[in-house]
């Protein structure tokens, strides 16, 4: 069907989607959007866009994650801070997954540990507080990083069911994880692009081991017998998150915002990555290509800063968005990949993105097309876990593709 797909990759294969012709692509995509929405209506929080609040400087988020064999809807709950206060929230409300206000009646946060050991309720319940820029998004032209999409927290939300809550092994719906996530939190270096306030980055650090003995007491959570306990060992994944230099203090707080020591733990490594500079190394190994000269290794460029190892995977969330940065994107993403050799697997890129503009929408696959040496699917979100209730991630609103690099 295809060259040989990453290791990394661990959806079956019949849930891959072939992405050959943009138009068509876009086509089916948007009527599924248009034949799906009631009239327009939305259970979405947040805006039509798809952030969440561009008025509040903090966010606390809260994701439930339960065992799917409860068949209980996923809760998501925010809490706004409009203060400029980067520590303290003093909002006494929450909304609630569809947006409604509801008055906080304790508003200590949450224990995780206490929620996990509720008679009631079994799961985990993954917490942070996001600092957004507010005067950046008001002041600063074109500015779209400086808040949290929704797209964000549903990629993560799908990534702690599958560690947590796997599908079972007697599934007959041949439903597997998206990635494989052992390898995944265990041994991965992975390259965020356009990683705004590090959400994804912080939503998802408590998923990495450091330790056997932490790793399975986190596993404690799945009791059914077709549900194994997973055991990992400790982790040497790296996660590098990249943007342009006047975003980065935003990920660096959010950090310490989030972290229980002043220090950014050492997996992470916050990256000035402009797309417009990467595109112009790439232009010139193009050209050098074209020429017939030999060609000039990533190592020689950029990559060099990454000390030349490439990436396994490489994270593309909701940064399809401006129509000028598209080229610069489908460019960078190219340039930064890796294809597969004896030693390794190919690069994976799995792009995330709700979708609005379908113009935009298809002159990114188009761009991406256009570059000819790649396997680009689109992963068919109506077979994406339907073990779990209302899995936002799995909605028609949502595209995610991932692709890989030609032998």
């Amino acid at each position: 069907m295809f060259d040989k797909k990453p290791k990394l990759l661990s959806i079956d294969d019949s849930h891959l989607i072939r992405v050959s012709d943009s138009n068509q692509e876009i086509f089916e995509l948007y009527s599924n959007l248009n034949s799906i929405n009631d009239g327009g209506k939305d259970d979405e929080d947040g805006s039509a866009l798809g952030f969440l609040d561009s008025q509040a400087s903090i966010l606390s988020i809260q994701i439930e994650v339960q065992d799917p064999s409860t068949k209980s809807r996923n809760n998501l709950l925010i809490k706004k801070n409009n203060s400029n206060n980067d520590g303290a929230d003093d909002s006494n409300h929450t909304r609630d997954k569809k947006g409604k206000i509801k008055r906080l009646k304790n508003r200590r946060t949450i224990d995780s540990e206490s929620y996990r050991s509720s008679e009631h309720q079994k799961g985990r319940l993954i917490q942070a507080n996001i600092y957004q820029d507010i005067q950046s998004i008001h002041h600063r032209r074109g500015d779209t990083g400086s808040i949290l999409w929704r797209s964000t927290l549903h990629l993560s939300q799908l990534l702690w069911y599958d560690l947590l809550y796997p599908p079972p092994s007697n599934d007959s719906q041949s439903t597997k994880t998206l990635l494989d996530m052992s390898l995944l939190i265990t041994d991965t270096r992975i390259l965020e692009l356009g990683s705004g306030t590090g959400s994804l980055a912080i939503l998802c650090d408590s998923m990495f081991p450091k330790d056997s003995s932490s790793s399975s007491s986190s596993s404690t959570l799945s009791s059914r017998t077709t549900r194994p306990k997973p055991v990992f060992n400790p982790s040497s994944t790296t996660w590098t998150l990249s943007d342009r230099s006047d975003q980065l203090q935003t990920i660096v707080k959010n950090f310490r915002l989030n972290c229980s020591t002043p220090n950014i733990p050492d997996r992470y490594t916050i990256q000035e990555i402009d797309w417009l500079e990467v595109e112009k190394a790439w232009s010139r190994r193009r050209s050098k290509i074209d020429a017939n000269q030999k060609d000039i290794s990533p190592s020689s460029s950029i990559f060099a800063e990454f000390n030349g190892e490439g990436f396994d995977l490489i994270l593309v969330v909701d940064c399809i968005y401006h129509e000028n940065l598209i080229l610069p994107l489908i460019r960078t993403i190219d340039h930064l990949s890796k294809p597969s050799n004896d030693s390794s697997s190919a690069t994976l890129v799995l792009v995330v993105s709700e979708l609005r503009s379908h113009e935009i929408s298809e002159l990114f696959i188009s761009s991406w097309l256009d570059l000819h040496d790649w396997n680009i699917f689109r992963i068919n979100s109506q077979k994406l876990r339907n073990d779990i209730v209302d899995l936002k991630m799995a909605k028609p609103r949502y595209a995610i593709w991932c692709g890989w690099k030609k032998n």
